[in-house]
């Protein structure tokens, strides 16, 4: 009967809606290892299929369900934005993950039943009419709307089912406790201010250069940091739509998307229409382009083009353009006289922070040692500012997760605020650029009443945050062994 109602269920197709209720359902853990994969690029293809997962050759059968799978989840997840963002998702990577988990899952015997699976089906509301299932509305919504078979959906479904029940055997345990939940709710109500000293590294920059022999030397010590990105030069033609006679634009334009669908040469197009040919120059993968600006249509087509093909009837800023790539120049690590320049520059910052890092040192341990003039007070004392170069100042009230005006990201700051105690100095803390010595000057009182009210709210919160937490590093652990 089971596998009966698996084949009835093989059942208008409708608007996002369908993506919204399945990415609602979807446990929270596909969120999370999905967004694990998140990566800069994708591997290249192409090459032999060969995958072998605690000790067992996985098959490219496999592999391709599991990749389906994921790009099904993405979609869900991403929706109409997909086309955007993925040349910068990991799909084979992700397809990785989710076969991992279930080998463990298979090792631990979790399994999902057809009435399970059923279950889970019947209670999409899209493939319901009058209130039951409707097989042709089932059929038609995985046709036209999924793009899937049903046999692909209802197996999709079980192993969803299974890793979700393995998120939950392995995320049982994990529970927040009251101070967690305060600290939450702490986080995102209280508001606190403070005074600081600060070493500017630009201020101890101003006099300090490395020869050249300091420069190679921090040069072979971080060749990643000098590493130069994938970069384009592009060949292109522009057709400005900003012209009065409309008809010779609309000719004109008309006449270069049929010669780019004919693939004709892009320098016989330029000479048939009287365009002028001109280059970008070379430019890095994810720039704005020069001369034509910021296009994320030809940005994300420029990793699949060949130097043959034209990107053509690309709009930007009221033009046409017909696109071609002159150069494609791989990403790389320069020699150290390619990179002199900039090697001097980096060793010369590097320097001046750790000087400022001294000079803070230096004033943390005369505060801790003999030094009695209260925050506001030593803001002022400017003769002892000078001495250690530092310079003062004090913030208005701001929460965790803002940004400071003139500093930059308040987390760090507010977590150390929230530790201190009245006229208590902090330790040197690190920014990007700069070191910084904090004081309390001002906290929001604590709203209990509030917060016993939220409390539960903000548990399950952090609850989950946690379980996500322990649910990657148990997915990180299991790719380590597999």
């Amino acid at each position: 009967q089971r596998k009966f109602m698996l084949r009835f269920l093989r059942d208008r197709k409708t608007s996002r809606k369908i993506w919204i209720t399945l990415a609602c359902i979807i446990v929270p853990s596909f969120i999370l290892w999905g967004a694990g994969s998140y990566t800069s690029g994708k591997k290249e293809a192409g090459k032999q299929f060969s995958l072998k997962l605690f000790g067992r050759n996985i098959t490219i059968n496999e592999f391709r369900e599991a990749y389906q799978a994921v790009m099904f989840q993405a979609s869900m997840q991403y929706g109409e934005k997909l086309e955007e963002i993925k040349n910068y998702i990991n799909f084979q990577d992700q397809a990785v993950d989710r076969l991992i988990l279930l080998e463990e899952a298979k090792h631990r015997r979790i399994r999902a039943n057809d009435q399970e699976v059923i279950n889970v089906i019947q209670s999409y509301g899209f493939f319901k009419k009058n209130n039951a299932f409707n097989q042709t509305l089932y059929e038609r919504t995985l046709y036209y709307d999924l793009h899937l078979k049903p046999r692909q959906f209802e197996e999709q479904t079980r192993q969803d089912i299974i890793i979700s029940k393995l998120y939950t055997v392995i995320t049982n345990p994990v529970y927040a406790t009251d101070e967690e939940a305060k600290n939450e709710y702490l986080r995102e109500n209280e508001q606190v201010s403070m005074y600081y000293l600060t070493a500017l590294n630009q201020d101890f920059a101003k006099d300090i250069t490395s020869n050249e022999d300091e420069a190679r030397k921090y040069f072979n010590q971080n060749p990643n940091s000098f590493r130069k990105p994938l970069s384009f030069n592009l060949e292109y033609l522009m057709i400005k739509t900003e012209i009065e006679d409309k008809t010779a634009l609309n000719t004109q334009v008309e006449a270069l998307g049929k010669k780019i669908a004919a693939k004709e040469d892009l320098n016989k197009i330029a000479a048939d229409l009287g365009l002028e040919l001109k280059e970008t120059g070379l430019f890095s993968y994810g720039e704005a382009i020069p001369q034509i600006g910021w296009s994320q249509d030809i940005i994300l087509k420029l990793n699949k083009s060949k130097h043959t093909d034209i990107i053509g009837h690309v709009i930007v800023d009221k033009a046409y353009y017909a696109i071609r790539i002159k150069e494609r120049r791989e990403a790389y690590i320069p020699q150290f006289e390619e990179a002199k320049t900039e090697a001097i520059n980096a060793s010369s910052k590097e320097k001046a922070k750790k000087i400022a890092k001294e000079k803070i040192d230096s004033c943390a341990k005369k505060l801790k040692d003999n030094f009695n003039l209260t925050p506001n007070e030593l803001i002022q004392a400017q003769n002892y500012l000078t001495e250690f170069g530092l310079k003062s100042g004090e913030t208005a009230l701001f929460k965790f997760g803002s940004y400071i005006e003139g500093i930059g990201a308040s987390s760090l700051f507010w977590n150390t605020i929230e530790a201190l105690k009245d006229n208590e100095p902090s330790k040197t803390l690190e920014t990007e650029d700069n070191f910084y010595i904090v004081w309390r000057k001002e906290k929001t009182p604590y709203d209990k009443e509030k917060f016993s009210k939220d409390k539960e709210s903000f548990r399950q919160k952090v609850t989950e945050n946690k379980k996500q937490e322990q649910f990657l590093k148990f997915l990180n652990e299991l790719k380590k062994k597999a």
